[in-house]
């Protein structure tokens, strides 16, 4: 992999120790030694009575009054203060007048961003985990990570190259969350189902999967996901083929479980690529971008949120490549009418353009894309939609202008 990236990786981390470390650097820098300054600078080590009596009356209570200023206790990434914007309805400032009335005339859903790669949403906090404290007894005894998946690269077309990694989403997760945790929670389309050509009868269910195989592979160690014991070894194709391969023969590649493996127990290298693979071939890369100790000022919800879902790309969004309007819900492959190979279609302009009357038209090979009704997919789904609409809408203001402009002319 160093190799290919032509860049060196960063030494390796091991996670539980990192996390040990921390710990006992914190336990040299909480033991209280200020009192002790105070008491030997006044001359009153021996007098303990006298010395705690000065800090009676050097208490800040005795400061305060009854009509003092209430203040609030602002801890950065834990509370958000109330902030109370004025409101202004009847003034002669001519300034404030027009930045009201230009703020009125914009069109309010317009992206200036539209549509790309860099353009992501993130995802806060439940509702109802927003006003819960987190449980203490995790504070420096757990650690959280952001973990970047990136969107599996898609097929080669002639005379291309593969395409570069576009992000598809983020994830936090606990230290002490297992890795078969992220798996669950990770969005694919491969999930569930299998693919197969259903052009002869396109309306039929896919069946479900009996064994769901897959593995991560994190510092030359492959975790397997075991849960299902008919679940069959995707590494053992590779470790065997590696142990022939060319320069890797002297590489020892280690097995382990994902759902016995918490994330405490890894050794990883930050900012480094990784694998996830499923489904035979669906490969994503993703990294491991931030690790961080869980402390009172870190933003962090309940245990059981966790691998949470934080922000995930607009990008990946399946557009039909015939009207651009609908999700796609088709791939259709060795088409003798489609100008692209493969050509990804939404249930619409699949049957209107391929079937008459329920019968298929010229030769393809149709595999149906399965809809993955999650709660998480739901959402992102209804944000992709709205991001959609916004770039519809800023195309459709083009065209209008454009043709305003044209007829102004003529």
């Amino acid at each position: 992999m160093e190799e290919i990236l032509g860049q060196e990786m960063r030494p390796p981390l091991v996670l539980r120790k990192f996390l040990n470390e921390w710990k006992t650097f914190l336990e040299s820098m909480i033991i209280p030694k200020t009192e002790c300054d105070i008491q030997n600078v006044m001359n009153l080590s021996e007098n303990q009575n006298r010395f705690s009596h000065v800090v009676a009356q050097c208490s800040l209570e005795k400061l305060e009054q009854e009509n003092d200023v209430n203040i609030i206790k602002y801890e950065p990434g834990v509370r958000n203060p109330a902030r109370i914007p004025t409101i202004v309805d009847d003034t002669n400032l001519k300034t404030y007048k027009e930045l009201v009335k230009g703020k009125n005339n914009t069109n309010q859903n317009r992206n200036p961003f539209k549509r790309s790669r860099e353009t992501y949403a993130v995802v806060p906090l439940p509702c109802q985990q927003q006003n819960e404290k987190y449980d203490f007894r995790d504070i420096y005894n757990d650690i959280i990570l952001k973990i970047r998946i990136y969107r599996p690269a898609r097929v080669v077309h002639t005379s291309q190259s593969l395409e570069k990694p576009v992000f598809a989403e983020e994830f936090e997760c606990l230290g002490s969350n297992y890795l078969s945790d992220l798996r669950d929670k990770i969005s694919c389309v491969c999930k569930k189902k299998r693919f197969f050509d259903v052009s002869d009868n396109p309306t039929a269910e896919l069946p479900v999967k009996t064994t769901d195989p897959a593995y991560f592979f994190i510092n030359n160690t492959f975790y397997n996901d075991r849960r299902n014991p008919d679940n069959p070894d995707y590494s053992e194709v590779i470790r065997t083929w590696a142990k022939k391969a060319v320069g890797l023969k002297d590489l020892h590649f280690e097995v382990a479980q994902m759902e016995t493996t918490r994330f405490l127990d890894l050794t990883v290298s930050i900012g480094f690529p990784q694998l996830y693979q499923h489904h035979g071939n669906c490969q994503h890369v993703f990294v491991i971008s931030q690790i961080e100790v869980v402390t009172p000022r870190l933003q962090c919800a309940q245990r059981h949120i966790y691998p949470r879902l934080c922000s995930f790309g607009y990008f990946n969004n399946r557009v039909c490549n015939m009207c651009g309007t609908r999700r796609y819900t088709f791939i259709v492959t060795k088409s003798d009418r489609q100008l692209h190979d493969p050509a990804y279609i939404c249930n619409k302009c699949f049957f209107d353009y391929h079937y008459i009357d329920g019968k298929k038209i010229g030769n393809f090979q149709a595999f149906k894309v399965n809809e993955d009704n999650d709660e998480e997919e739901v959402m992102k789904y209804i944000k992709k939609s709205r991001v959609e609409d916004e770039y519809s809408t800023d195309e459709n203001d083009e065209m209008a202008n454009m043709q305003t402009s044209i007829n102004k002319t003529i």
